[in-house]
């Protein structure tokens, strides 16, 4: 159960850092003068990527690979059925 909602945090963690991205590249200045010629699909890839903004999406994704090792680590693990 804990696992689940280390990996929930995780995902709000990760939506969180790319819509800060996304929200802060047009200042960004290798971005602000071709951001407004870029397809959306293009401007959230950019933002998801880590290519740009302050986030890096990676840093809470790191929660969401930690609980899922975690819950294989731990799935039918013997000792957990002894409860």
């Amino acid at each position: 159960m804990t696992c689940v909602l280390v990996a929930l945090v995780g995902i709000a963690g990760v939506v969180s850092h790319v819509v800060s991205n996304y929200e802060t590249t047009p200042l960004d200045t290798l971005y602000s003068l071709k951001w407004g010629s870029m397809s959306l699909a293009g401007w959230w890839c950019t933002a998801a990527s880590g290519g740009v903004g302050p986030a890096p999406p990676l840093a809470p994704a790191a929660l969401v690979i930690d609980a899922l090792c975690i819950a294989l680590a731990t799935w039918r693990h013997p000792v957990s059925r002894l409860s």
